[in-house]
């Protein structure tokens, strides 16, 4: 699943990647600008906006604000 995320610095967007990773059944693979490529273990067929909103959004709120 390819994310986007809001998050502007470099360190928040690593925070970001390894908070998705230590989430049971996902792991960031790579980091690319402002996309951010996830490998998911489950994940229902046709619901990858709701997958990508679900995996970003929750960590993004602290991450803002610790690292903007």
């Amino acid at each position: 699943v390819r994310v986007r995320t809001r998050l502007k610095s470099r360190m928040g967007r690593l925070m970001l990647a390894n908070s998705i990773t230590l989430t049971p059944g996902t792991l960031t693979v790579e980091i690319d600008g402002e996309w951010l490529y996830v490998h998911c273990v489950t994940l229902e067929p046709g619901d990858t906006e709701a997958a990508t909103a679900a995996i970003a959004t929750g960590f993004e709120r602290y991450l803002e604000v610790m690292y903007g």
